[in-house]
């Protein structure tokens, strides 16, 4: 089954909220500031894998959104980021700063 942009969005927020109620009552996942983003696709992921090997029923997500939320979110960490707290980073985040423009 193939996924429009639309039905994408709605399974990755309902992915989200199922994160969002795990993560809130299992004290493991808080502790260790795993996100419910992650949670919830990870349990999505299961569940699909689970109905594409039982069934053969396999779904195929629509990617039209992705680079445009990618971004997004991206940014909005950027903009987020604090001088100060980039300049007490020193000299690690100055070598992970080389590092990553290096391989990119």
């Amino acid at each position: 089954m193939i996924l429009d942009a639309s039905y994408t969005l709605l399974v990755a927020c309902i992915a989200l909220l199922i994160g969002m109620f795990v993560v809130k009552f299992t004290p493991f996942l808080q502790k260790n500031h795993i996100p419910e983003a992650v949670v919830g696709g990870f349990i999505v992921a299961i569940v699909l894998l689970i109905i594409d090997k039982t069934s053969g029923y396999s779904f195929t997500f629509d990617a039209s959104l992705q680079s445009l939320l990618m971004l997004t979110f991206f940014s909005s960490i950027g903009l987020s980021s604090d001088f100060s707290r980039l300049i007490k980073g020193g000299k690690p985040l100055v070598l992970l700063t080389i590092a990553v423009t290096i391989l990119i």
